[in-house]
């Protein structure tokens, strides 16, 4: 089973629908059970402001409901990494991504071109 971690970039595309064609595959291959996917406790918070956005007060809470069951991982990436981030150019937000995907070594799939310049490292567009 391939394992990775996402950041908001991708996971947000899945949930609001603007998702690139390249990210299907991905989430196909998650929802096929094939594959293991952590996410940043930030991504969280991204996630729950774009929705905000979105749906209407009554249906934030389900939508909060329904993303504590699709069973992603939500993680704190190492404080120490994510300050390792910023200092490259990243903002805090975004440096999470990179900062899990190296304190758990793998890969980070993303769809922000900032992340994929900055963290070139470990951040890969989704295959």
């Amino acid at each position: 089973m391939r394992r990775a971690v996402l950041d908001a970039s991708v996971l947000i595309g899945w949930f609001d629908g603007t998702g690139s064609a390249d990210t299907r595959p991905l989430r196909a291959e998650y929802e096929a059970g094939a594959m293991l996917l952590i996410a940043p406790g930030a991504a969280l918070g991204a996630l729950l402001d774009a929705a905000r956005e979105r749906l209407a007060p009554e249906e934030l809470a389900a939508f909060a409901s329904a993303l504590e069951n699709i069973g992603l991982e939500f993680r704190d990436p190492p404080t120490a990494g994510v300050a390792a981030w910023v200092a490259r150019g990243l903002a805090a937000g975004e440096a999470a991504g990179p900062a899990l995907a190296m304190a758990v070594d793998l890969p980070l799939f993303s769809v922000n071109s900032r992340v994929l310049r900055i963290a070139h490292t470990v951040a890969r567009r989704p295959d």
